[in-house]
């Protein structure tokens, strides 16, 4: 197939042993998938089969969760915009947003179902992306007061000092995320629920020098 030609032109970035693991052992369907509305000022959940959000647990009294997102073209073929939600301890994920079927999202409705979702998670922290798109999710989390929002003087030692929300895509900080990510999913520290996650995962290669998907 296309896929197994791809995988056989670079070097897989994960441990597909690992991965493989994830999908005979951890893979689940969502508990829930719908969308997240905002009614006198507290957030609600909707369910909606056509909804962009999917949850596998449902936030839990006194857990901490973090999320993260990558703002890209909003599509389902090629780059898209998508995020996960995280539970702490124990570390597992627990929800995604992500378009399907083809299905673009803007970068507006983006925003406010991932405000929406760290809201609902017990305030959960948030770590958007802030290239490009990332930095207007980070421009309306500031404006809606989302005050949970790592900076980049959190993620990357060089940016000490930096008040600039969200995290900046870039070397450093890819090979040291990516870096983070082998080591995590090799020793199965984190619990993968998600098929279509672990899907690209496995597809994530090194290529002439280059990480990609």
């Amino acid at each position: 197939t296309p896929e197994d030609a791809f995988l056989a032109s670079g070097t897989p970035m994960l441990d597909m042993g690992a991965l493989k693991a994830y999908m005979d052992e951890d893979v689940a369907e969502p508990e829930a998938r719908g969308f997240f509305v905002e009614v006198m000022g507290k957030v609600r959940w909707n369910e909606d089969r056509l909804g962009i959000v999917s949850i596998w647990e449902f936030p839990q009294p006194y857990k901490e969760y973090v999320l993260g997102s990558d703002h890209a073209e909003g599509l389902d073929t090629g780059d898209y915009t998508a995020a996960i939600l995280l539970c702490r301890l124990p570390f597992e994920q627990v929800a995604t947003i992500r378009g399907f079927d083809g299905r673009q999202v803007g970068i507006a409705e983006f925003a406010e179902q991932m405000h929406f979702l760290c809201r609902y998670y017990n305030k959960a922290w948030a770590c958007p992306e802030n290239n490009k798109d990332g930095g207007t999710v980070c421009a309306l989390l500031q404006e809606w007061g989302y005050a949970r929002v790592i900076s980049e003087a959190n993620v990357t030692p060089t940016a000490h000092g930096s008040n600039r929300l969200g995290w900046n895509n870039n070397g450093q900080t890819r090979r040291k995320g990516i870096g983070m990510m082998q080591t995590t999913v090799k020793e199965r520290e984190v619990v993968l629920r998600d098929k279509r996650l672990i899907t690209e995962m496995m597809h994530l290669v090194n290529k002439n020098g280059k990480t990609q998907a």
